[in-house]
């Protein structure tokens, strides 16, 4: 994967984004990303957000990405979030957690939150069951802890783990 960001002043972009191997930075308010990410497998890819949360807050998630789309198989993946379409950081400040989870199969947690990403919705896991059952998965996933390889050259972070389904906490702090 790799991480494009984008600062923004007045709400308008500024200055040209820039790519990053990683996210071990601070963003500064109105700093949007991207993410590019691939992969030579076959599989389901998701990505969740997880914004940072207050003392004793229930934790919240929200489905940014989830392909390829119910129904179909699974294909290599090639993807960058849509050119329009910039990751805003949570208003408050902390540590944001995105999610990147590949899988040679389809997870049900997140198969059934798959279709909250709509302009009513916004993506927001708010049935407590629901978010229940995707905390529970992204926690017991975390036993297994992936490889990561960073490559400032090419802008680029590799991650590998074992198995046929790999779990990558990608923390964003922010200011």
């Amino acid at each position: 994967y790799s991480v494009k960001v984008q600062k923004y002043r007045d709400g308008a972009p500024y200055q040209q984004p820039r790519q990053l191997a990683g996210a071990d930075v601070i963003f500064e308010k109105d700093y949007r990303i991207k993410l590019s990410v691939n992969s030579p497998q076959s599989g389901y890819f998701y990505v969740l957000n997880g914004p940072p949360r207050r003392i004793n807050e229930v934790p919240r998630y929200i489905i940014l990405l989830a392909e390829p789309a119910g129904g179909e198989d699974p294909v290599p993946l090639n993807t960058e979030f849509p050119e329009d379409t910039w990751l805003k950081f949570d208003d408050r400040e902390g540590t944001e957690k995105l999610w990147l989870v590949w899988s040679a199969r389809r997870i049900p947690a997140l198969e059934a939150v798959r279709g909250l990403d709509n302009p009513r919705d916004e993506g927001r896991i708010t049935d407590p069951g629901q978010a229940g059952a995707v905390k529970g998965f992204l926690e017991k996933s975390l036993e297994r802890k992936p490889v990561t390889e960073r490559d400032e050259e090419n802008k680029q972070t590799t991650i590998k783990g074992g198995g046929d389904t790999l779990v990558y906490p990608l923390e964003l702090k922010h200011m």
